[in-house]
């Protein structure tokens, strides 16, 4: 900043002297002191200017000058902050570019995956339905599985009751006598005799006259007596007999008919 005009004017000053003369003699060249003072003010200013220590028009800045200043160093400030606003900018988009990389790679994700599970969705979808034709066809072969069982254990069931008649109609001529000796290696014909002689001794009726198909013990055991089992030839002689077994009552001997499986589980309960 310059320097006023008033502490130039004191740096320069004013020389007011009273002429002198130089020399002394004739000839000489008288030099006024105003002259003087001028020659030297022009010296000193030229000897300032061409050292560089003052401005060319020194004096106090004007309004105008300030004014000046002030601006650049607002436009210096304007710059600064609009280089900084600047780089701040291209940094955001730098931001914003890898934002939009961002999503858009995330998007392309998302419509991958939405894809795939819609994809998955589909296949389970298929194979449920799939699943629910098997189940349903499953479920129609175990109704005609289960009305075809009912069928065949009808049929079993009826087959059986057959069975049990035609058993019980070969068994109807037969009487099992319980209580009777066993000998060791009984054969038929012993048996047999056993049996005509308990009838004769223990029922009153004359065994001889009896006629039997065939009489043996029911096993072999030995642990106790086995019951013995008669096929009589002629029914009316095997009823009378089974009507003459009540006269047993009270004695270790039984007579009891040769009933199926069947029937004695029936008769049991």
């Amino acid at each position: 900043m310059g320097i006023s005009t008033e502490v130039w004017r004191v740096r320069i000053g004013t020389f007011h002297h009273r002429p002198f003369a130089t020399g002394g003699g004739h000839g000489d060249v008288k030099i006024s002191g105003n002259g003087m003072c001028a020659a030297l003010r022009l010296v000193l200013l030229s000897m300032l200017l061409c050292s560089g220590d003052v401005e060319s028009n020194p004096g106090p800045h004007s309004s105008s000058q300030q004014h000046t200043e002030k601006r650049k160093t607002r436009q210096t400030t304007l710059l600064g902050t609009y280089a900084a606003s600047e780089q701040d900018q291209c940094e955001l988009s730098d931001i914003m570019r890898e934002l939009r990389n961002v999503k858009s790679d995330l998007g392309r994700k998302m419509d991958k995956l939405s894809s795939d599970l819609h994809k998955k969705i589909d296949d389970l979808s298929h194979d449920i339905c799939d699943v629910k034709r098997e189940v349903e066809e499953a479920r129609e072969e175990t109704a005609r599985l289960a009305e075809e069982n009912k069928i065949l254990n009808d049929q079993v069931s009826e087959l059986a009751n057959e069975l049990d008649g035609m058993k019980g109609q070969m068994k109807r001529d037969n009487l099992i006598f319980k209580g009777l000796n066993q000998d060791e290696n009984e054969s038929w014909d012993q048996s047999e005799s056993k049996v005509k002689l308990f009838i004769t001794e223990k029922l009153g009726i004359d065994g001889d006259s009896i006629e039997f198909d065939r009489v043996h013990r029911l096993t072999n055991a030995r642990s106790r007596p086995q019951p013995i089992i008669a096929k009589f030839s002629r029914y009316q002689q095997r009823k009378q007999m089974f009507e003459a077994a009540k006269n047993l009552k009270g004695t270790d001997f039984r007579i009891s008919e040769d009933f199926t499986r069947r029937v004695r589980d029936v008769r049991r309960k």
